[in-house]
């Protein structure tokens, strides 16, 4: 059995691509909507005359048109209610100025625009408002000896749209759910990795501490005592050992020191922890950090800051600059600049190896008049490990 583990947006739609679908649904309801107005309109004015017939479908029109794409048009929930119940009452209005079967057809246009706009009560409530009023309107001023076999077949039609649109509704609202959990679940995962992460480090940063520095101390006093008992000409070699001892024993503090601290889990304290933990070389965040998925930012944490690291090692930069553009991060310098025949130097490879499940790409030039530009690229990630 294949073990592979695949998270679990890898089978659903992001909210973009939900969106998308949404918008697409719109776009079908609304000319589907205008199609059957027009057909209701064009048997009307035919039968009754342009006017008022002519203008009342318009306004109707407009409305739906108007309803449908209420969220891109920045229209309030109470606006849109005040708005179906607007289509209620034309097509009311439309029904005593063309007293004609056809004219429930519009009834069948507002019970499927309503599940975008009410909730599944208020919608049967609306259904049930709706023909009530048709039928109490006929019997009070029209007498038409078909109008119940025509008002079935609407009402059932009423029925189908609107158990059709909320069942779309409730699909959408479900997509939309489902990635929240998962964004959750991927940041709990997130979260106990780091945590595993650290816990490793501090486990590493003791052992180190507790024997290696231990063994390097008791090293350092032994070529002292060395020292004392040598012939002279031995002496510069014992002192160089000690020297070495030292170093040694302060590079194995300095690893402790800082694996024992907690990794800056965003980009914006990593950048200001580097230009803190870098005496002498200013690191600036020129723009904004855009909102990014938690594993594509531990990755750029990583990223930034072996590029940061090569800048000042390499490079002998002394200015760093970061900012982010449309899926991607450039960070400049004012070093020496880089020779592209030996940009492999640079530790690009492991960049590459980090960002390969984000379909990444590393670009490494020289700057005009001087310095460096790294440029890292990202598109998605592969089995859900990045849901955009």
């Amino acid at each position: 059995m294949n073990e592979k583990s695949i998270s679990p947006a890898a089978h659903y739609l992001s909210p973009a691509e939900t969106g998308r679908e949404i918008e697409v649904a719109n776009h079908l309801l609304t000319a589907s909507g205008v199609l059957a107005i027009g057909f209701v309109a064009v048997i009307s004015v035919l039968q009754f005359g342009f006017w008022p017939q002519l203008p009342l479908f318009i306004i109707f029109t407009v409305i739906f048109v108007g309803l449908a794409n209420g969220s891109r048009l920045g229209l309030g929930s109470k606006t849109e209610v005040i708005g179906i119940l607007t289509l209620c009452l034309l097509s009311v209005i439309c029904w005593f100025t063309s007293p004609t079967n056809i004219i429930l057809i519009l009834t069948v246009v507002i019970m499927a625009e309503a599940p975008y706009i009410l909730s599944r009560r208020q919608c049967w409530l609306l259904m049930f408002i709706t023909n009530f009023s048709y039928l109490a309107s006929v019997y009070l001023f029209w007498n038409f000896d078909d109008l119940f076999l025509s008002w079935f077949s609407m009402l059932a039609l009423q029925a189908f749209a609107t158990t059709s649109s909320l069942a779309r509704v409730q699909e959408s609202q479900l997509k939309l759910q489902l990635f929240e959990q998962n964004a959750e679940l991927i940041n709990a995962r997130s979260a106990l990795a780091q945590k595993s992460q650290m816990e490793e480090r501090l486990r590493i940063a003791g052992d180190l501490h507790d024997s290696i520095g231990h063994q390097l101390t008791a090293l350092r006093l032994q070529l002292e005592a060395l020292s004392q008992i040598v012939p002279a000409e031995i002496k510069p070699k014992v002192a160089n050992s000690q020297q070495l001892s030292r170093d040694l024993l302060d590079n194995i503090r300095d690893i402790v020191k800082r694996m024992s601290r907690d990794e800056p889990t965003d980009l914006g304290s990593l950048i200001q922890q580097i230009d803190s933990d870098t005496p002498g070389v200013a690191v600036t965040l020129v723009t904004s950090i855009p909102e990014l998925d938690v594993a594509l930012q531990q990755q750029l944490i990583s990223c930034i800051k072996e590029g940061v690291s090569n800048a000042i090692r390499h490079g002998r930069a002394d200015k760093i600059d970061i900012k982010f553009g449309d899926n991607s991060v450039w960070i400049d310098d004012n070093g020496k600049g880089v020779d592209a025949n030996h940009a492999t130097g640079f530790g690009l490879n492991n960049l590459k190896q980090r960002l390969a499940p984000f379909e990444g790409k590393i670009e490494l030039g020289s700057r005009n008049p001087s310095g460096c530009r790294l440029i890292i690229r990202w598109e998605t990630a592969i089995d859900g490990d990045l849901v955009q």
